[in-house]
């Protein structure tokens, strides 16, 4: 059996290395050290839900029901980049599905935020930096974004939680019937 002790340096070594993929330089905007930090929680949250299910996966989905409609995003991390992609489904009952793809794309290491809603380039972080209503707008959709995948994390770190309670539990359980 793995105890948490033993799979703590091991998930200590993959956050280290997730952090330095995703550290911003010196010279990174305040935009663009947001958008890092959005990745590092993405990065956290993929990290758990693998080791929630023992599976390796580069996305994951959150859905938002209501009354009238269930809105699910999509997001995936693209492997060794600083890409995200995010898929917006609107599923509204008796309609057609809407759908829509966001994606931010860091260009020119960590100089030049690129961000597209369905191929349509919305803002480019070095031809856009006098507008600050673009940059307010990202900035925005970054805040949103980290509200959501901060309660998926937090979620995730729960059902975490209790795996891990149930199986140590199971195991002491063994152990005292076999005493």
């Amino acid at each position: 059996m793995e105890n948490k002790e033993e799979t703590a340096p091991q998930n200590k070594e993959v956050a280290a290395h997730q952090k330095l993929e995703f550290e911003p330089t010196p010279e990174s905007t305040q935009i663009i050290k947001k958008y890092l930090h959005l990745l590092n929680n993405i990065s956290k949250i993929l990290t758990t839900q693998e080791n929630l299910t023992g599976k390796k996966t580069n996305e994951f989905s959150i859905s938002t029901p209501t009354e009238n409609e269930t809105i699910t995003y999509i997001t995936s991390l693209e492997e060794n980049t600083a890409s995200l992609n995010i898929r917006k489904i609107i599923q509204k009952s008796g309609q057609e599905d809407e759908k829509h793809h966001l994606n931010f794309n860091l260009k020119s290491p960590k100089k030049n935020l690129i961000v597209t809603i369905d191929n349509f380039k919305l803002y480019e972080e070095e031809v856009d930096l006098t507008d600050a209503s673009k940059a307010l707008n990202v900035t925005n959709k970054f805040s949103k974004f980290e509200f959501l995948y901060r309660e998926e994390l937090s979620k995730l770190e729960d059902e975490l939680e209790e795996k891990e309670k149930k199986k140590q539990t199971k195991v002491f359980s063994t152990i005292f019937h076999q005493f």
